[in-house]
């Protein structure tokens, strides 16, 4: 008898929106490069009652779209120089990929 894993991911994606930013101002988050047996860009650290921390961002979640940028395809500083341009932001996010490797 043969066990079929379900095709269900590990974890959600999300559609995240920031708006009203001040560009050049914190978004009150810091993303960080996975490891390399984690690639991607994860939230490391969210700040209470600011811009990321309302739109629903956490600890462990990964960056995987910037207004609809991959950013697979710009790189960590590409996607950094985005989150601190743009006034409006929309994110899509894996939920709690990575929250394992920040909460210990």
């Amino acid at each position: 008898m043969h066990h079929h894993l379900p095709l269900v991911l590990p974890y959600s994606e999300k559609q995240l929106y920031i708006r009203c930013h001040h560009p050049g101002s914190s978004l009150g988050c810091s993303v960080v490069n996975g490891p390399v047996s984690c690639p991607g860009i994860f939230v490391q650290a969210v700040k209470e009652g600011k811009l990321a921390a309302k739109c629903g961002l956490e600890v462990g979640d990964q960056i995987v779209k910037v207004n609809s940028v991959d950013v697979a395809a710009i790189g960590f500083e590409g996607a950094i120089s985005l989150l601190k341009s743009l006034s409006s932001l929309s994110l899509l996010v894996r939920k709690g990929v990575a929250r394992h490797i920040f909460e210990w």
